[in-house]
């Protein structure tokens, strides 16, 4: 989709550009990354670690699709507070943007944003994410 400046995001290849790369699968046979995203089957999940010093404001964004039947979710986790931010889309949506702006703990440590696709037909690359943005207001 579009290419996300790199000094803006705190996530890298946040844009999928690069494929997989800087992202960590739970089940890499149910990922798969074409044409500038990623598509996850139910279950799949991929991760990324952005470490840093303090709290904060941020914005968290990821741009979200899924077919008819399947659901996903973006969640950004703080550590080591185990706080979290969670944005959902449900089945049969077009590309759909989703933002929220949270505050980190002063004592955060490092965030993990996970993709996951909670809810699908087995097998079927039903839930996508493109676009996934990190940043510090």
């Amino acid at each position: 989709m579009s290419l996300q400046p790199a000094e803006n995001n705190l996530l890298l290849n946040g844009d999928f550009s690069r494929k997989g790369e800087h992202w960590t699968p739970n089940s890499p046979a149910k990922v798969e990354y074409s044409e500038g995203y990623c598509a996850l089957q139910v279950y799949a999940q991929i991760t990324q670690r952005v470490t840093f010093e303090g709290g904060g404001d941020f914005k968290f964004s990821v741009k979200m699709k899924t077919d008819s039947g399947s659901a996903c979710q973006a969640t950004v986790v703080m550590h080591p507070s185990k706080q979290s931010k969670q944005l959902d889309l449900g089945g049969g949506m077009h590309w759909t943007e989703k933002e929220l702006h949270f505050s980190a703990p002063a004592d955060t440590e490092h965030m993990e944003v996970e993709l996951l696709a909670n809810d699908g037909a087995s097998g079927v690359f039903g839930s996508r994410f493109d676009d996934v943005v990190l940043k510090r207001l």
